[in-house]
């Protein structure tokens, strides 16, 4: 989720008065939906990593060790006494940590929902918990948690409505993600294919756009399904990818290229040692380009997940040189470009 999104949904906890956490302290209600709002906001200050390293934040640094349930007492401890000392009221910095605690708490379970999950035992294990029920951002969670939040100042009631409505949302999501599962296993199954995995991706917008994937040996089947559309229905822009259930358009993608030669060589980066973390990272890797000039090779690797019809994805990382295998250099695809390189040092 974004920070805001975060944010909103610490104060939006806060103020349905949560009988778990509510004891008796000095604090203003004021001082809490504040307190709450900043701590639920705070796992993302991992972001200042990517600066200075973008390989290693989305490797290694990005939802790990602010975004652990190991490391809650600690955060939640050193937020309260930073706010305590910042209002003036370090006597009740157990307050202010406890509150916070439910901040942090709230950021981690939010971005548990999404795609790329988070690393919820950082930093004794490398487990990322992810339910994909939501891509990264979603607009519909974030409308909820708005307004219930601007309809608890005049009716407080209006938090708990909220708080139950975004729960209704994601329990709804579920039998969503069922649905488009259950359409992916029936064209696969129509197909004869015996050996496969397949996936359901959720997709920003509408909770009823998702991406199917079904992975083989070496290549993807991709499709992209509104589980409302008919047949007769047509969208414009890039949103006419998504087709009906009944009506799916399958392509198929190499893991590794489309060429011997393309793949010989993607197969060297791929297992290359400096590229193991972009292979711990990518859930659904895939070749995005190989370039070719004058100055070597270049091998360009994505991530299936965070790709959206007809936009750049947002991590290309690969590796370009001339020969063997020491020399090759480690590099990225600035994003929001094409041709943009940027050395990984």
């Amino acid at each position: 989720m974004d920070p805001i999104t975060h944010a909103l949904t610490g104060a939006l906890v806060v103020r349905a008065k949560p009988r778990w956490v509510l004891r008796e302290d000095l604090l203003s209600p004021f001082a809490r939906t504040v307190t709450v709002a900043l701590a639920a906001a705070f796992p993302d200050i991992d972001y200042v990593l990517f600066w200075r390293d973008p390989y290693q934040f989305i490797t290694h640094w990005h939802r790990g060790l602010s975004h652990s349930l190991v490391m809650v007492p600690f955060w939640s401890i050193l937020l309260g006494i930073v706010f305590a000392s910042a209002s003036g009221q370090f006597a009740q910095w157990k307050a202010f940590s406890r509150w916070c605690a439910l901040g942090l708490v709230c950021h981690i379970a939010a971005d548990v929902v999404t795609i790329y999950g988070a690393r919820v035992f950082a930093p004794i294990g490398d487990y990322s918990a992810a339910l994909n029920l939501s891509f990264d951002v979603d607009p519909w969670i974030g409308l909820i948690v708005g307004i219930g939040l601007v309809g608890s100042y005049y009716y407080p009631v209006v938090a708990r409505w909220g708080l139950m409505l975004v729960i209704a949302f994601l329990l709804t999501k579920v039998l969503i993600q069922r649905s488009a599962l259950a359409v992916v296993e029936k064209a696969v199954q129509a197909h004869g294919v015996m050996d496969y995995k397949f996936y359901a991706i959720p997709q920003p917008i509408s909770p009823f756009h998702w991406k199917l994937v079904v992975e083989g040996n070496d290549n993807y089947k991709i499709a992209y399904v509104d589980l409302l559309k008919s047949d007769v229905q047509d969208s414009s822009f890039w949103l006419s990818a998504y087709k009906s259930k009944h009506s799916l358009a399958w392509d198929t993608v190499s893991r590794f290229g489309e060429t011997i030669d393309d793949r010989a060589i993607a197969k060297n980066i791929w297992n290359h040692a400096e590229f193991a973390g972009f292979r711990r990272f990518a859930k659904l890797p895939v070749v995005y380009r190989i370039d070719r000039d004058t100055d070597g090779i270049c091998v360009w690797f994505t991530d299936l997940r965070h790709i959206l019809p007809g936009l750049p994805p947002p991590f290309r990382y690969g590796m370009c040189g001339s020969g063997g295998q020491d020399k090759w250099q480690l590099y990225r695809i600035r994003r929001f470009t094409e041709n943009i390189r940027q050395p990984i040092s």
